[in-house]
């Protein structure tokens, strides 16, 4: 890790926050702006306004629903809107795949391969970063000091919240979530907790003392240290995703084929475990008040923001995209992903049913299991014609752009 340049007491009594950075941009486009005037001490928005971003493009674009954005895509999105990224969605961007694995609780998670950036941050644009990790207050406070004085926002992960708006308990741990940090002095932070709950729908900001993250920061705290490319802003309807490395990726994580980590399946053997661990067999070995809770609340939820979350992701660029590769992002593709991300938010809505019920397991579950292996099938077979038909053609001499498409 590299050590903090800021000592400190530097900013004892100055407020700092990331300067060009825009709030009003961040927060436009259809993200939720928190009630109420800015904190004090937050930096005033300069430039244009949100929908328009200096005359470019219209921020359309970034138009995407709350609910199936994870906690480290909403800080990124506001990052990237800040910093006049026109079309930040399009850099969060990810393989198609799923992830199945179990916590220290033994509760179960569905993810998609997105969720590894909690540990290595990869994206498929212009965008690059890496992770610092602090284990004490000074630590934390050097590098989010850091990141400020580079006109960035340091985004936040920890291992362990331990903060007042965030329950934690053995059965609910407050574990492995992202926020930003607006602004800072010496003595306290102000943090953004960009994710909604069902209990809490607005954005929620909080001034915190640095001394009462210290046991936030003992279980350790990333902070992510990022650059953006040139050709990530202001690049109206081009985009500089690498697609093919996007359908290579996405058709090892759907078939399992993706490299093996310790307590994870992916793609379609990670949907036959959860076969196993929802059958009536197992379902009366591990019954208990904590699975029903998670099979309830917490698995549903992880399947809308994680499983069907990347799935309109990927689905929102292809369509965006789809005249500059037809032949790659086809009709046939994007039908594919829309019926995987239906069966799956169908499976969500079973898995809430049955766990309301005396057992965990109910008819419903298997078969909405069984659409969403069938689902599966035909993605992955659309995703590897897709790869293999952009193997297949050679890039344009001159990338079209989507007028010149429709003038065709």
């Amino acid at each position: 890790m590299t050590l903090p340049t800021s000592a400190p007491g530097d900013c004892a009594s100055t407020w700092r926050t990331p300067q060009g950075w825009s709030r009003t941009a961040a927060l436009g486009a259809g993200a939720e702006a928190p009630a109420g005037a800015p904190p004090p001490g937050q930096a005033t928005a300069t430039g244009a306004g949100p929908e328009t971003d200096g005359g470019a493009a219209p921020r359309t674009a970034d138009d995407f629903p709350a609910a199936q954005l994870n906690c480290l895509h909403h800080c990124l999105r506001d990052v990237l809107r800040g910093h006049r990224v026109v079309a930040a969605t399009d850099q969060l961007v990810q393989p198609v795949g799923t992830v199945f694995s179990t916590d220290r609780t033994f509760r179960p998670w569905l993810a998609s391969p997105g969720e590894q950036w909690l540990t290595v941050p990869e994206f498929f644009g212009s965008v690059r970063a890496r992770w610092h990790t602090a284990w004490s207050v000074d630590d934390l406070r050097g590098l989010v000091h850091d990141e400020i004085g580079r006109g960035h926002v340091p985004v936040l992960h920890a291992h362990r919240w331990r903060v007042p708006w965030l329950s934690a308990t053995d059965l609910l741990p407050a574990d492995y979530h992202t926020m930003m940090a607006l602004g800072c002095d010496g003595r306290a932070v102000l943090l953004a907790d960009r994710q909604p709950t069902s209990t809490d729908p607005v954005p929620r900001e909080h001034k915190v003392r640095w001394d009462d993250l210290a046991d936030t920061a003992r279980h350790g705290v990333q902070v992510l240290a990022y650059d953006i490319g040139e050709t990530a802003v202001g690049h109206g309807d081009r985009h500089d995703i690498d697609l093919r490395a996007l359908l290579n990726l996405s058709c090892r994580n759907l078939s399992g084929r993706a490299p093996r980590v310790p307590g994870m399946e992916h793609g379609l053997a990670a949907v036959e475990l959860l076969k196993s661990f929802t059958s009536p067999h197992a379902a009366a070995m591990l019954d208990s008040k904590l699975l029903r809770l998670a099979l309830r609340w917490h698995l549903p939820s992880c399947i809308e923001k994680y499983v069907v979350g990347n799935r309109r992701l990927f689905l929102h660029f292809a369509r965006r995209h789809r005249y500059l590769h037809p032949q790659a992002l086809s009709t046939a593709l994007c039908r594919r992903v829309e019926e995987s991300a239906t069966a799956w938010a169908a499976l969500g809505r079973s898995l809430a049913r049955s766990a309301r019920r005396d057992g965990m397991a109910e008819p419903g579950v298997g078969s909405a299991l069984a659409a969403v292996s069938d689902a599966e099938d035909r993605l992955l077979a659309a995703m590897t014609t897709a790869r293999d038909r952009l193997r297949d053609t050679p890039p344009p001499a001159r990338p079209p752009t989507r007028d010149t498409v429709e003038a065709r």
